[in-house]
Protein backbone atom coordinates (compact mmCIF):
# COMPACT_ATOMS: atom_id res chain seq x y z
CA UNK A 1 0.00 0.00 0.00
CA UNK A 2 1.42 3.45 -0.77
CA UNK A 3 1.78 5.70 1.48
CA UNK A 4 1.41 9.70 1.29
CA UNK A 5 3.73 12.32 2.40
CA UNK A 6 2.47 14.85 3.95
CA UNK A 7 5.90 17.01 3.55
CA UNK A 8 5.79 16.25 -0.44
CA UNK A 9 2.19 17.10 -0.91
CA UNK A 10 3.00 20.42 1.05
CA UNK A 11 5.96 21.05 -1.70
CA UNK A 12 3.21 20.15 -4.33
CA UNK A 13 0.57 22.55 -2.91
CA UNK A 14 3.56 25.27 -2.95
CA UNK A 15 3.63 24.25 -6.87
CA UNK A 16 0.25 24.45 -7.41
CA UNK A 17 -0.54 27.58 -5.88
CA UNK A 18 2.37 29.04 -8.18
CA UNK A 19 0.34 28.16 -10.89
CA UNK A 20 -2.56 28.89 -10.05
CA UNK A 21 -1.99 32.45 -9.43
CA UNK A 22 -0.50 32.23 -12.64
CA UNK A 23 -3.05 30.72 -14.33
CA UNK A 24 -5.51 32.86 -12.61
CA UNK A 25 -4.00 35.88 -14.08
CA UNK A 26 -3.72 34.39 -17.52
CA UNK A 27 -7.48 33.87 -17.35
CA UNK A 28 -7.88 37.34 -16.28
CA UNK A 29 -5.92 38.52 -19.19
CA UNK A 30 -7.79 36.58 -21.99
CA UNK A 31 -11.37 37.20 -20.59
CA UNK A 32 -10.95 40.64 -19.67
CA UNK A 33 -8.14 42.60 -21.52
CA UNK A 34 -8.23 40.59 -25.11
CA UNK A 35 -12.15 40.14 -25.26
CA UNK A 36 -13.16 43.55 -23.59
CA UNK A 37 -10.25 46.05 -23.69
CA UNK A 38 -9.10 44.24 -26.94
CA UNK A 39 -5.66 44.98 -26.02
CA UNK A 40 -3.68 41.60 -26.62
CA UNK A 41 -0.35 43.54 -27.52
CA UNK A 42 -0.11 44.15 -23.76
CA UNK A 43 0.13 40.10 -22.91
CA UNK A 44 3.97 40.24 -22.47
CA UNK A 45 3.76 43.27 -19.31
CA UNK A 46 0.41 41.40 -17.96
CA UNK A 47 2.16 38.02 -18.18
CA UNK A 48 5.46 39.05 -16.42
CA UNK A 49 3.57 40.63 -13.73
CA UNK A 50 1.54 38.02 -13.04
CA UNK A 51 4.46 35.76 -12.87
CA UNK A 52 6.32 38.03 -10.73
CA UNK A 53 3.39 38.61 -8.12
CA UNK A 54 2.76 35.04 -7.73
CA UNK A 55 6.18 34.55 -6.83
CA UNK A 56 5.23 37.25 -4.17
CA UNK A 57 2.77 35.38 -3.09
CA UNK A 58 4.70 32.35 -2.92
CA UNK A 59 6.98 33.97 -0.32
CA UNK A 60 4.35 35.45 1.81
CA UNK A 61 2.61 32.40 2.27
CA UNK A 62 5.51 30.73 3.03
CA UNK A 63 6.29 33.35 5.78
CA UNK A 64 2.69 33.04 6.85
CA UNK A 65 3.71 29.14 7.82
CA UNK A 66 0.58 28.08 4.83
CA UNK A 67 2.42 25.24 3.89
CA UNK A 68 3.05 23.26 7.20
CA UNK A 69 2.92 19.66 6.44
CA UNK A 70 1.46 18.62 10.08
CA UNK A 71 -1.85 21.17 9.45
CA UNK A 72 -2.43 19.55 5.52
CA UNK A 73 -5.52 18.49 7.24
CA UNK A 74 -7.07 21.92 8.87
CA UNK A 75 -9.16 23.20 6.11
CA UNK A 76 -9.73 25.99 7.85
CA UNK A 77 -6.13 26.79 8.77
CA UNK A 78 -4.95 26.86 4.65
CA UNK A 79 -7.95 28.84 3.82
CA UNK A 80 -7.42 31.66 6.43
CA UNK A 81 -3.48 31.52 5.48
CA UNK A 82 -4.10 31.26 2.08
CA UNK A 83 -6.59 34.24 2.02
CA UNK A 84 -3.94 36.34 4.36
CA UNK A 85 -1.10 35.53 1.42
CA UNK A 86 -3.53 36.88 -1.11
CA UNK A 87 -4.59 40.03 0.60
CA UNK A 88 -1.10 40.66 1.38
CA UNK A 89 0.14 40.27 -2.13
CA UNK A 90 -2.46 42.62 -3.54
CA UNK A 91 -1.48 45.00 -1.11
CA UNK A 92 2.44 44.99 -2.18
CA UNK A 93 0.58 45.27 -5.89
CA UNK A 94 -1.01 48.53 -5.04
CA UNK A 95 2.01 50.12 -3.24
CA UNK A 96 4.32 49.16 -6.04
CA UNK A 97 2.14 50.64 -8.45
CA UNK A 98 1.16 53.85 -6.63
CA UNK A 99 4.98 54.58 -5.93
CA UNK A 100 5.91 53.60 -9.67
CA UNK A 101 3.11 55.83 -10.92
CA UNK A 102 1.28 52.94 -12.86
CA UNK A 103 -1.76 52.42 -11.79
CA UNK A 104 -3.45 53.83 -14.87
CA UNK A 105 -1.31 51.35 -16.94
CA UNK A 106 -3.30 48.47 -15.54
CA UNK A 107 -6.70 47.57 -16.60
CA UNK A 108 -8.88 47.66 -12.49
CA UNK A 109 -10.98 45.01 -13.95
CA UNK A 110 -8.53 42.47 -15.14
CA UNK A 111 -7.15 42.98 -11.76
CA UNK A 112 -10.44 42.58 -9.72
CA UNK A 113 -11.03 38.85 -12.08
CA UNK A 114 -7.49 38.02 -11.36
CA UNK A 115 -7.66 38.21 -7.96
CA UNK A 116 -11.51 36.68 -7.51
CA UNK A 117 -10.27 33.33 -10.01
CA UNK A 118 -7.16 33.20 -7.46
CA UNK A 119 -9.16 33.19 -4.70
CA UNK A 120 -11.69 30.75 -5.47
CA UNK A 121 -8.94 28.63 -7.57
CA UNK A 122 -6.50 28.66 -4.26
CA UNK A 123 -9.82 27.57 -2.00
CA UNK A 124 -11.13 25.16 -4.27
CA UNK A 125 -7.47 23.32 -3.92
CA UNK A 126 -7.85 23.68 -0.30
CA UNK A 127 -11.24 21.89 -0.24
CA UNK A 128 -9.95 19.08 -2.79
CA UNK A 129 -6.69 18.19 -0.65
CA UNK A 130 -9.52 18.02 2.31
CA UNK A 131 -11.58 15.53 0.59
CA UNK A 132 -8.00 13.56 -0.78
CA UNK A 133 -7.18 13.53 3.11
CA UNK A 134 -10.21 12.09 4.47
CA UNK A 135 -10.20 9.20 1.64
CA UNK A 136 -6.52 8.60 2.66
CA UNK A 137 -6.88 8.43 6.00
CA UNK A 138 -10.49 6.05 6.23
CA UNK A 139 -7.02 3.97 3.66
CA UNK A 140 -4.67 4.37 6.39
CA UNK A 141 -2.10 6.20 3.86
CA UNK A 142 -2.05 9.10 5.91
CA UNK A 143 -1.12 8.50 9.23
CA UNK A 144 2.59 8.07 10.21
CA UNK A 145 2.91 4.86 11.75
CA UNK A 146 4.65 4.51 15.10
CA UNK A 147 6.01 1.99 16.92
CA UNK A 148 7.12 1.84 21.08
CA UNK A 149 9.53 0.13 22.43
CA UNK A 150 9.22 -0.91 25.89
CA UNK A 151 5.70 -1.90 27.46
CA UNK A 152 5.59 0.44 29.71
CA UNK A 153 3.79 3.55 31.55
CA UNK A 154 5.59 6.06 29.78
CA UNK A 155 4.32 3.50 26.47
CA UNK A 156 0.84 3.49 27.85
CA UNK A 157 0.73 7.43 28.04
CA UNK A 158 1.60 7.80 25.20
CA UNK A 159 -0.92 5.26 23.25
CA UNK A 160 -3.29 7.50 25.17
CA UNK A 161 -2.38 10.63 24.19
CA UNK A 162 -1.57 10.29 21.09
CA UNK A 163 -4.95 8.52 20.42
CA UNK A 164 -6.52 11.73 21.76
CA UNK A 165 -4.46 14.04 20.34
CA UNK A 166 -2.52 12.91 17.17
CA UNK A 167 -5.26 10.15 16.10
CA UNK A 168 -5.79 12.28 12.75
CA UNK A 169 -2.11 11.80 11.78
CA UNK A 170 -0.57 9.24 13.84
CA UNK A 171 -1.09 5.58 14.43
CA UNK A 172 0.46 3.08 16.87
CA UNK A 173 1.32 -0.49 15.06
CA UNK A 174 2.40 -2.26 17.91
CA UNK A 175 4.23 -2.28 20.96
CA UNK A 176 7.56 -4.67 21.17
CA UNK A 177 9.18 -5.73 24.95
CA UNK A 178 11.75 -8.27 25.65
CA UNK A 179 10.12 -9.03 28.95
CA UNK A 180 6.71 -10.54 28.03
CA UNK A 181 3.43 -9.64 28.50
CA UNK A 182 3.45 -10.84 32.07
CA UNK A 183 5.17 -7.08 33.62
CA UNK A 184 3.80 -4.70 30.98
CA UNK A 185 1.00 -1.81 32.38
CA UNK A 186 -2.43 -1.91 30.68
CA UNK A 187 -1.36 -1.01 27.19
CA UNK A 188 -5.10 0.26 26.10
CA UNK A 189 -5.56 -2.60 23.94
CA UNK A 190 -2.29 -2.26 22.20
CA UNK A 191 -1.20 -5.65 21.00
CA UNK A 192 3.23 -6.03 22.17
CA UNK A 193 5.12 -8.28 20.79
CA UNK A 194 8.59 -9.64 21.09
CA UNK A 195 12.31 -8.21 21.57
CA UNK A 196 14.59 -5.64 19.02
CA UNK A 197 15.45 -8.75 16.94
CA UNK A 198 11.19 -9.11 16.02
CA UNK A 199 11.03 -5.27 15.92
CA UNK A 200 13.69 -5.13 12.95
CA UNK A 201 11.88 -8.34 11.22
CA UNK A 202 8.36 -5.95 11.37
CA UNK A 203 10.33 -2.93 9.79
CA UNK A 204 11.57 -4.95 6.82
CA UNK A 205 7.39 -6.01 5.93
CA UNK A 206 5.88 -3.33 7.78
CA UNK A 207 6.03 0.37 6.97
CA UNK A 208 7.30 2.14 9.68
CA UNK A 209 7.71 5.94 10.23
CA UNK A 210 9.01 6.32 13.87
CA UNK A 211 9.99 4.54 16.86
CA UNK A 212 9.89 5.75 19.90
CA UNK A 213 11.62 4.37 22.98
CA UNK A 214 9.75 4.54 25.79
CA UNK A 215 11.57 3.63 28.52
CA UNK A 216 12.44 5.60 31.84
CA UNK A 217 15.60 8.03 32.21
CA UNK A 218 16.78 6.10 34.60
CA UNK A 219 17.66 3.15 32.51
CA UNK A 220 20.37 4.59 30.48
CA UNK A 221 22.20 1.95 29.47
CA UNK A 222 19.21 0.04 28.29
CA UNK A 223 18.02 3.04 26.16
CA UNK A 224 22.07 3.21 24.69
CA UNK A 225 21.84 -0.39 23.86
CA UNK A 226 18.61 -0.04 22.48
CA UNK A 227 19.49 2.96 20.70
CA UNK A 228 22.70 1.38 19.06
CA UNK A 229 20.42 -1.89 18.12
CA UNK A 230 17.77 0.45 16.39
CA UNK A 231 20.04 2.96 14.37
CA UNK A 232 20.46 0.39 11.44
CA UNK A 233 16.89 1.26 10.65
CA UNK A 234 15.56 3.62 7.92
CA UNK A 235 13.19 5.63 10.01
CA UNK A 236 13.47 8.19 13.05
CA UNK A 237 14.34 7.47 16.36
CA UNK A 238 12.95 9.18 19.65
CA UNK A 239 12.91 8.88 23.29
CA UNK A 240 9.77 9.75 24.91
CA UNK A 241 9.75 12.40 27.81
CA UNK A 242 8.79 10.59 31.33
CA UNK A 243 6.91 13.32 32.61
CA UNK A 244 4.21 15.93 30.90
CA UNK A 245 6.74 18.66 32.22
CA UNK A 246 10.06 17.72 31.74
CA UNK A 247 10.41 18.83 28.16
CA UNK A 248 9.53 22.20 28.99
CA UNK A 249 13.14 22.60 30.99
CA UNK A 250 15.42 20.97 28.42
CA UNK A 251 16.30 22.16 25.07
CA UNK A 252 15.92 20.29 21.75
CA UNK A 253 12.87 18.40 22.47
CA UNK A 254 10.00 18.46 19.47
CA UNK A 255 6.47 18.27 19.82
CA UNK A 256 5.32 15.69 17.50
CA UNK A 257 2.10 13.98 16.85
CA UNK A 258 0.53 16.18 19.94
CA UNK A 259 3.08 14.60 22.67
CA UNK A 260 6.89 15.63 23.57
CA UNK A 261 9.81 13.44 22.07
CA UNK A 262 13.28 13.93 21.65
CA UNK A 263 14.78 12.69 18.91
CA UNK A 264 17.82 10.64 18.82
CA UNK A 265 18.46 9.67 14.64
CA UNK A 266 16.76 10.76 11.78
CA UNK A 267 16.30 8.48 8.68
CA UNK A 268 18.69 9.01 6.28
CA UNK A 269 17.45 10.73 3.24
CA UNK A 270 14.29 12.83 3.83
CA UNK A 271 10.70 12.38 1.95
CA UNK A 272 12.10 15.33 -0.67
CA UNK A 273 15.31 13.95 -0.70
CA UNK A 274 13.74 10.27 -1.73
CA UNK A 275 11.69 11.40 -4.25
CA UNK A 276 14.58 13.52 -6.09
CA UNK A 277 17.29 10.34 -6.30
CA UNK A 278 13.99 8.23 -7.35
CA UNK A 279 13.36 10.95 -10.07
CA UNK A 280 17.23 10.65 -10.94
CA UNK A 281 17.15 6.41 -10.93
CA UNK A 282 14.31 6.75 -13.11
CA UNK A 283 15.66 9.39 -15.75
CA UNK A 284 19.16 8.50 -15.65
CA UNK A 285 18.58 4.71 -15.92
CA UNK A 286 16.07 5.19 -18.94
CA UNK A 287 18.30 7.42 -20.45
CA UNK A 288 21.15 4.90 -20.45
CA UNK A 289 18.58 1.81 -20.98
CA UNK A 290 18.28 3.42 -24.07
CA UNK A 291 21.97 4.23 -25.14
CA UNK A 292 23.23 0.98 -24.47
CA UNK A 293 19.92 -1.34 -25.75
CA UNK A 294 22.04 -2.61 -29.14
CA UNK A 295 25.00 -3.44 -26.82
CA UNK A 296 23.07 -5.58 -24.61
CA UNK A 297 21.48 -7.73 -27.22
CA UNK A 298 25.08 -8.09 -28.92
CA UNK A 299 26.31 -9.82 -25.24
CA UNK A 300 22.91 -11.84 -25.04
CA UNK A 301 23.90 -13.64 -28.45
CA UNK A 302 27.02 -13.74 -27.36
CA UNK A 303 26.59 -15.64 -23.98
CA UNK A 304 24.02 -17.59 -25.99
CA UNK A 305 26.71 -18.62 -28.47
CA UNK A 306 29.33 -19.67 -25.91
CA UNK A 307 28.07 -21.37 -23.57
CA UNK A 308 24.47 -23.33 -22.76
CA UNK A 309 22.35 -21.89 -19.95
CA UNK A 310 20.60 -18.58 -19.27
CA UNK A 311 21.49 -14.86 -20.23
CA UNK A 312 21.36 -13.65 -17.25
CA UNK A 313 22.15 -14.60 -13.78
CA UNK A 314 20.27 -14.51 -10.99
CA UNK A 315 21.15 -14.34 -6.85
CA UNK A 316 19.56 -13.51 -3.88
CA UNK A 317 21.25 -9.82 -2.20
CA UNK A 318 20.68 -7.78 0.40
CA UNK A 319 18.58 -5.03 -0.15
CA UNK A 320 16.86 -1.89 1.59
CA UNK A 321 16.14 -2.46 5.02
CA UNK A 322 17.64 -5.98 5.46
CA UNK A 323 15.50 -7.17 2.90
CA UNK A 324 16.46 -9.95 0.36
CA UNK A 325 15.64 -8.94 -3.63
CA UNK A 326 17.11 -11.01 -7.03
CA UNK A 327 19.70 -9.16 -8.59
CA UNK A 328 19.77 -9.46 -12.42
CA UNK A 329 23.58 -9.84 -13.91
CA UNK A 330 24.61 -11.15 -17.68
CA UNK A 331 26.12 -14.73 -16.68
CA UNK A 332 29.73 -14.85 -16.87
CA UNK A 333 30.03 -18.45 -15.25
CA UNK A 334 29.45 -21.83 -16.76
CA UNK A 335 26.52 -22.66 -15.28
CA UNK A 336 27.63 -25.62 -13.90
CA UNK A 337 29.94 -23.94 -11.63
CA UNK A 338 28.30 -20.77 -10.72
CA UNK A 339 27.49 -20.17 -7.19
CA UNK A 340 24.37 -18.95 -6.13
CA UNK A 341 25.59 -18.03 -2.72
CA UNK A 342 28.18 -15.87 -3.30
CA UNK A 343 30.39 -17.76 -0.73
CA UNK A 344 32.95 -18.34 -3.19
CA UNK A 345 34.66 -15.07 -4.14
CA UNK A 346 35.90 -14.52 -7.88
CA UNK A 347 39.74 -14.70 -8.06
CA UNK A 348 42.19 -13.68 -10.56
CA UNK A 349 42.06 -16.12 -13.38
CA UNK A 350 38.88 -18.05 -12.05
CA UNK A 351 38.30 -20.80 -14.27
CA UNK A 352 35.01 -20.69 -13.41
CA UNK A 353 34.55 -17.97 -15.30
CA UNK A 354 33.71 -18.32 -19.35
CA UNK A 355 35.70 -16.17 -22.12
CA UNK A 356 32.87 -14.04 -22.59
CA UNK A 357 32.26 -13.68 -19.26
CA UNK A 358 35.66 -12.11 -18.79
CA UNK A 359 35.69 -9.78 -20.92
CA UNK A 360 32.34 -8.63 -19.68
CA UNK A 361 33.92 -8.32 -15.87
CA UNK A 362 36.34 -6.34 -17.09
CA UNK A 363 34.29 -3.78 -18.96
CA UNK A 364 31.49 -3.84 -15.73
CA UNK A 365 28.97 -4.95 -18.72
CA UNK A 366 28.16 -7.91 -16.67
CA UNK A 367 26.33 -5.26 -14.04
CA UNK A 368 23.96 -3.53 -16.98
CA UNK A 369 21.08 -5.90 -16.19
CA UNK A 370 20.74 -4.41 -12.97
CA UNK A 371 19.17 -1.33 -14.60
CA UNK A 372 15.93 -3.44 -14.61
CA UNK A 373 16.22 -3.53 -10.45
CA UNK A 374 16.65 -0.28 -10.59
CA UNK A 375 13.82 0.64 -12.58
CA UNK A 376 11.79 -2.09 -10.37
CA UNK A 377 12.68 0.17 -7.31
CA UNK A 378 14.86 -2.76 -6.12
CA UNK A 379 17.81 -0.93 -6.38
CA UNK A 380 19.05 2.78 -6.79
CA UNK A 381 22.08 3.81 -9.61
CA UNK A 382 24.17 4.83 -7.05
CA UNK A 383 24.15 3.24 -3.07
CA UNK A 384 26.02 0.93 -1.29
CA UNK A 385 26.87 -2.71 -3.44
CA UNK A 386 23.90 -5.10 -2.56
CA UNK A 387 26.37 -7.93 -1.12
CA UNK A 388 25.39 -11.74 -1.78
CA UNK A 389 23.20 -13.40 0.86
CA UNK A 390 26.48 -15.84 1.70
CA UNK A 391 29.25 -13.32 1.16
CA UNK A 392 31.93 -13.62 3.12
CA UNK A 393 35.34 -11.17 4.40
CA UNK A 394 38.43 -13.13 5.08
CA UNK A 395 36.09 -16.52 5.18
CA UNK A 396 34.29 -14.90 7.72
CA UNK A 397 30.53 -13.81 7.89
CA UNK A 398 30.45 -9.96 6.83
CA UNK A 399 27.88 -9.07 9.98
CA UNK A 400 30.31 -10.91 12.68
CA UNK A 401 33.37 -8.68 11.35
CA UNK A 402 32.08 -5.40 10.73
CA UNK A 403 30.70 -3.52 13.09
CA UNK A 404 27.46 -1.81 12.11
CA UNK A 405 27.10 -3.68 9.12
CA UNK A 406 23.45 -3.41 9.06
CA UNK A 407 23.48 0.36 9.10
CA UNK A 408 24.26 0.40 4.98
CA UNK A 409 21.22 -1.14 4.58
CA UNK A 410 19.30 2.13 5.23
CA UNK A 411 19.15 3.63 1.63
CA UNK A 412 18.70 1.41 -1.46
CA UNK A 413 21.91 -0.65 -2.71
CA UNK A 414 22.94 0.92 -5.84
CA UNK A 415 24.88 -0.36 -9.07
CA UNK A 416 27.53 1.62 -8.37
CA UNK A 417 28.81 3.55 -5.25
CA UNK A 418 30.56 5.81 -3.48
CA UNK A 419 33.32 2.43 -1.89
CA UNK A 420 33.97 1.17 -5.33
CA UNK A 421 35.29 4.53 -6.62
CA UNK A 422 37.37 4.56 -3.65
CA UNK A 423 39.33 1.82 -4.62
CA UNK A 424 37.38 -1.20 -3.09
CA UNK A 425 35.67 -2.59 -5.60
CA UNK A 426 35.77 -6.27 -6.21
CA UNK A 427 37.54 -9.08 -3.64
CA UNK A 428 37.29 -8.18 0.23
CA UNK A 429 40.21 -10.32 0.98
CA UNK A 430 40.84 -8.95 4.06
CA UNK A 431 38.94 -8.07 7.31
CA UNK A 432 40.25 -4.08 6.84
CA UNK A 433 39.62 -4.03 3.62
CA UNK A 434 35.73 -5.01 4.42
CA UNK A 435 35.45 -2.53 7.43
CA UNK A 436 36.72 -0.35 4.95
CA UNK A 437 34.23 -0.43 2.34
CA UNK A 438 31.56 -0.26 4.52
CA UNK A 439 33.30 2.96 6.40
CA UNK A 440 33.03 4.43 2.78
CA UNK A 441 29.05 3.00 2.36
CA UNK A 442 27.90 4.95 5.73
CA UNK A 443 29.77 8.16 4.50
CA UNK A 444 27.76 8.09 0.96
CA UNK A 445 24.48 7.65 3.16
CA UNK A 446 25.10 9.84 6.00
CA UNK A 447 26.34 12.68 2.95
CA UNK A 448 24.24 12.02 0.05
CA UNK A 449 23.63 14.75 -1.99
CA UNK A 450 23.05 15.15 -6.15
CA UNK A 451 26.18 16.27 -6.37
CA UNK A 452 27.88 13.70 -4.97
CA UNK A 453 25.93 11.13 -7.60
CA UNK A 454 27.36 13.47 -10.03
CA UNK A 455 31.01 12.79 -8.53
CA UNK A 456 30.63 9.07 -7.98
CA UNK A 457 28.79 8.60 -11.88
CA UNK A 458 32.41 10.73 -13.34
CA UNK A 459 34.37 8.80 -10.83
CA UNK A 460 32.72 5.46 -12.07
CA UNK A 461 33.49 6.25 -15.53
CA UNK A 462 37.29 6.23 -14.82
CA UNK A 463 37.17 3.51 -12.78
CA UNK A 464 35.59 1.27 -15.79
CA UNK A 465 38.13 2.32 -17.48
CA UNK A 466 41.19 1.27 -15.51
CA UNK A 467 39.70 -1.85 -14.88
CA UNK A 468 41.14 -2.47 -11.82
CA UNK A 469 39.72 -4.84 -9.29
CA UNK A 470 37.45 -6.21 -12.46
CA UNK A 471 38.16 -9.85 -12.84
Amino acid sequence: MTRISRRLLADALRVADFLTVIAAGGIAFLLYVVHFLDAAYQNIYYLTATAVAAGVYLAIAYALEAYRYDRLSDLSYLVRRSMAALGSMALIWLIVAFATKTTEFWSRGWVLIWLGCSLVMLIAWRVTLAVAIRHWRSAHRWQDRIVLVGATEIAARLVQDIRQRGADDAEIVGVFDERGSSRNPDMKGMPVFGNVEALLEFTRYNYVDCVVVALPWSNEERILRLSEKLSVLPVDINVAFPTQTLHHRIRGWDSAYGVPLMQIAARPLTDRQVFLKRLEDVVLTSIIAVAVAPVLLLVALAIKIESRGPILFRQPRHGFNNTTFDIYKFRTMFVDKGDVSGRERTRVNDPRVTRVGRFLRRWSIDELPQLLNVLRGEMSLIGPRPHPVGMRAADADYREVVANYAARHRMRPGITGWAQVAGFRGEAETIEKARRRVEFDLEYIANWSLLFDARILALTLVAVIGGKGAY
